[in-house]
């Protein structure tokens, strides 16, 4: 048993951490960039080494076994640690170059446009923006540090909450037509829907959960555009093409700006939040703790700001 462990594939128990993330054989694979075959292949490999199964396998679904769950409890933060050390030792060669990863949503209407202010406080830091929708690897994709949107469950990596997230209905106010002017929940019926539809297969407030919240009842909550990408729905209400469900850490700037306009005191909670994440090794870095306090502290006092400034507005 010992000569057998010895010789584990560490990339097998890689994509076997990612298989148990997803429980999709499909979703790894995407992650992973490899086939579903390949993804298959490795995880009945390393069974066989193993000596036990780690997944059940049922119609378009599988499971951990109760051994999968055991092995699973270790690896996933042994491999963390694994390549936290390993990339905060790659690394040490490009100490100048701090690589974010974050959702595109947040990407393109947060932290984009807040770049030259950091760049003005911290002119020694270069910054290299990776977007992506799942949590990244971060010595295979070189990253230094993640603002994710979920439950906080990273397990092996060091985990800091920065803001709770609430979302409301949003719209361009040339929308708003004399004859329906959006003065109660209700009169949402009267105009088309803008739907995130990677939150509704996946974490975001759906218009469904929004208008139970509300006690709406006259409202197709199906009907309507839907775009893969939370900033492609806030584009979409700017350009008057309907009404917009936003978190509220996306609109500030569009609503400073006059382009949106927030409807109604109906901000529905979500269980949902925004976090830092970063291998415990890399959080030791100078670079990393500067960005993770600059973010916390301007996405929490403007989105303050943005929600005395929305009380106000709905009064």
């Amino acid at each position: 048993m010992i000569a057998m462990t010895a010789n584990l594939n560490l990339n097998a128990l890689f994509t076997f951490v990612c298989v148990s993330r997803h429980l999709s054989f499909t979703r790894a694979a995407q992650e992973l960039h490899l086939t579903q075959g390949a993804v298959s292949i490795q995880i009945k490999q390393l069974e066989q080494e193993l000596g036990f199964q780690l997944f059940q396998r049922r119609t378009r679904k599988i499971f951990l076994t109760s051994e999968g769950m055991d092995l699973l409890e270790v690896v996933e933060p042994a491999l963390a640690r694994i390549q936290g050390k390993i990339g905060a030792i790659h690394s040490r060669d490009r100490d100048e170059t701090l690589t974010v990863s974050t959702l595109p949503s947040l990407a393109a209407k947060w932290l984009i446009p807040r770049i030259p202010k950091f760049q003005i406080q911290y002119p020694e830091i270069n910054l290299r923006i990776h977007t992506s929708d799942h949590m990244v690897d971060f010595f295979r994709e070189k990253v230094d540090c993640c603002i994710r949107y979920g439950l906080g469950t990273y397990p092996g990596l060091s985990v800091r909450h920065i803001i709770d997230e609430v979302f409301l209905p949003v719209c361009s106010p040339g929308l708003i037509r004399p004859e329906h002017p959006l003065q109660d929940p209700e009169d949402i019926q009267y105009y088309q829907l803008l739907h995130d539809d990677y939150g509704i297969k996946d974490y975001n407030t759906t218009w469904k959960e929004w208008a139970e919240a509300m006690g709406v009842q006259h409202l197709d909550v199906e009907r309507g555009l839907q775009f893969g990408q939370a900033d492609f729905v806030i584009q979409a209400a700017i350009a008057r093409q309907g009404i917009a469900l936003a978190r509220e850490t996306l609109i500030g700037d569009d609503v400073k700006a006059g382009l949106l306009v927030p409807l109604f005191d109906s901000l529905v909670r979500t269980r949902y939040a925004s976090y830092f994440v970063t291998p415990f090794d890399f959080e030791k870095k100078k670079k990393v703790t500067i960005f993770r306090d600059w973010v916390m502290e301007n996405l929490q006092r403007e989105t303050a700001e943005l929600g005395r400034s929305l009380r106000d507005r709905t009064r």
